[in-house]
């Protein structure tokens, strides 16, 4: 494996990354890395994204974010 593949592409890791781990994965104990990632991913998807208010979009959820803009938004979709 490369050093890119290992490192995320040479990306660092965002806040996210931080928010996740402090706000669910410290919080709770894993079997098997394979259910790690899909409690994960259950969480981001049915939490994170649809309740959990970021700052970044006004402290809205980032799903009533998208919704407003695109209610609120004057641009024709590209087809």
């Amino acid at each position: 494996m490369d050093q890119d593949a290992r490192d995320g592409g040479g990306r660092r890791p965002g806040p996210h990354r931080s928010v996740l781990k402090v706000e669910y994965v410290y919080r709770h104990t894993f079997a098997t890395r394979t259910g790690a990632r899909l409690r994960i991913a259950t969480w981001i998807t049915g939490f994170y994204n649809t309740h959990r208010l970021h700052s970044v979009c006004g402290y809205y959820s980032p799903i009533d974010y998208e919704k407003d803009h695109r209610a609120n938004s004057d641009l024709e979709p590209a087809a």
